[in-house]
């Protein structure tokens, strides 16, 4: 029954056509720099909210200052602080002062800071405001990004975000010399077909920043995934890990452990073609019954060697 499972994955991993036309590479690139903007929006909302928190907080700082201002006879010059009674509660406070500075330059510096803090948090909710409507337009734009049909629509957008298309013709040029190409979401995968093909695959194919699949403890084809523009989802990982267990002599285990990394990270092994050491790894533990959807394979051979 697994075996018949498996051999079902190669026969979806041959069906669907070259997704290269020119409005799903426009859908790509939108897509993956509009997932950038809201993770860098996200990232700024999440540091606006700790201001927010900061600054939340003036109101102690120009309470301080009232306090020291109706006490700055009774403060000694040198003191780095100074304890008195809160005439609200009654409770005793402890004011932390700067022995450089004299009990007014303290007081004053207490107002001053209070006063700015006040400034910050309305400016502070302002900006949160701003980037949580940036980030619903953000949302509903690759909403309409998914859906869209018009190609100049697209193409209107990509002049607006100055942004380029994949280069189609190096693509091209890696599918006639390495590896076997695989598809997924848009993205694609080169699997080395031997132990010299791996080794090509890391010199010539792809940058720093792709992203390596290998089966752990077994021998078995190291598995790039070309330079997304976006950290890899979790669905596009296991793709990759899904390639590497089917590309190895795990193939026949109910489950195995994949590991990844960035090419980056990877370093030849001294005597041994194909094989790497690797640093900064994850690893995916991947099952035979793994059900992804949405594979594409290059039909016909990608490359010239065995």
């Amino acid at each position: 029954m697994a075996a018949i499972y498996i051999l079902s994955i190669f026969s979806m991993l041959r069906k669907g056509d070259d997704p290269g036309e020119e409005a799903v590479r426009l859908k790509t690139v939108l897509t993956a720099h509009i997932k950038t903007l809201i993770r860098k929006t996200a990232k700024k909302i999440t540091n606006i909210g700790n201001d927010i928190k900061k600054y939340s907080l003036y109101e102690v700082h120009l309470k301080t200052g009232e306090l020291l201002k109706y006490s700055l006879a009774k403060i000694k010059k040198g003191a780095s602080s100074f304890s008195m009674q809160d005439w609200e509660n009654g409770s005793t406070v402890e004011i932390v002062l700067k022995p450089e500075l004299t009990p007014l330059e303290n007081m004053e510096e207490y107002f001053k800071k209070g006063r700015k803090m006040k400034k910050g948090l309305a400016v502070s909710l302002e900006r949160l405001k701003e980037s949580e409507e940036e980030i619903s337009e953000f949302k509903e734009l690759l909403s309409k990004i998914d859906a869209a049909d018009d190609i100049e629509f697209l193409k209107e957008l990509k002049k607006k975000y100055r942004l380029e298309l994949p280069d189609v013709g190096k693509v091209k040029r890696i599918r006639k010399t390495l590896g076997k190409i695989y598809y997924y979401k848009e993205h694609f995968f080169l699997v080395g077909r031997n132990e010299h093909e791996n080794g090509d695959l890391f010199k010539f194919a792809g940058g720093g920043n792709d992203w390596w699949f290998h089966a752990r403890d077994y021998h078995g084809s190291s598995v790039f995934l070309i330079a997304p523009e976006e950290t890899p989802d979790f669905e596009l990982l296991r793709f990759g890990a899904l390639l590497a267990m089917i590309h190895s002599k795990g193939f026949s285990a109910s489950e195995i452990d994949v590991v990844y990394t960035r090419k980056k990270f990877l370093k030849k092994a001294s005597g041994a073609p194909g094989r790497f050491i690797y640093t900064g790894e994850k690893t995916l533990k991947i099952a035979r019954y793994t059900d992804v959807k949405g594979f594409r394979y290059e039909k016909g051979s990608a490359g010239n060697r065995s």
